[in-house]
């Protein structure tokens, strides 16, 4: 969309701490965020297909356990990350 419309605009990409600074530009109304369905906070709402944004694509996730550690919480973030959605397989 800000392309296409020659607007200025910045991507960016980043996860962590910093996720609450997108959270307040969006809110803001100063730029869009990505979240997975079932954490779009209650105050923002899901732009329509329609919107003329490019396409998000396909991430990878990746989760690194420590072996000294418990594996139970890592085997149950797993099992609802999976079940959440289907993984695309090539």
């Amino acid at each position: 969309m800000f392309v296409r419309a020659k607007a200025p605009h910045r991507s960016l990409t980043t996860s962590g701490v910093s996720m609450v600074v997108h959270d307040a530009a969006a809110r803001a109304g100063l730029g869009v965020a990505i979240f997975a369905r079932s954490l779009v906070p209650d105050d923002l709402v899901e732009l329509p297909a329609g919107a003329d944004l490019p396409e998000l694509g396909e991430i990878d996730l990746v989760l690194l356990t420590n072996p000294r550690a418990a594996t139970e919480p890592a085997e149950a973030l797993t099992t609802a990350i999976l079940s959440s959605n289907p993984v695309k397989r090539p």
